[in-house]
């Protein structure tokens, strides 16, 4: 995976898989001046997609793992999949 951004509140890696890209996001620590960096980061990493020919980015999580398919919807995110464990979450570019 490689790293978009990394400071000590959050990390978010991206990876191609199947050809399209995959974020994770790991937050240590919750703000409104966090939220607002990683609206940036967010934003930023979408252009630079996009100027690479994607249309969406996508996104799996647990299904057990309520509080993170909350945060991802928080970001518009939505539920396109889900397998027997997990769920896939994509957005438009």
């Amino acid at each position: 995976m490689d790293i978009v951004a990394d400071n000590h509140n959050f990390q978010i890696k991206m990876e191609l898989f199947k050809g399209e890209p995959y974020i994770h996001c790991e937050m240590h620590l919750w703000s409104h001046g966090l939220y607002k960096k990683y609206l940036k980061v967010l934003h930023d990493l979408k252009v630079h997609l996009k100027e690479q020919g994607f249309t969406k980015m996508y996104t799996a999580l647990k299904k057990t793992d309520t509080k993170g398919i909350k945060f991802n919807n928080m970001f518009g995110f939505e539920q396109v999949d889900e397998t027997e464990t997990q769920v896939i979450l994509s957005q438009e570019l």
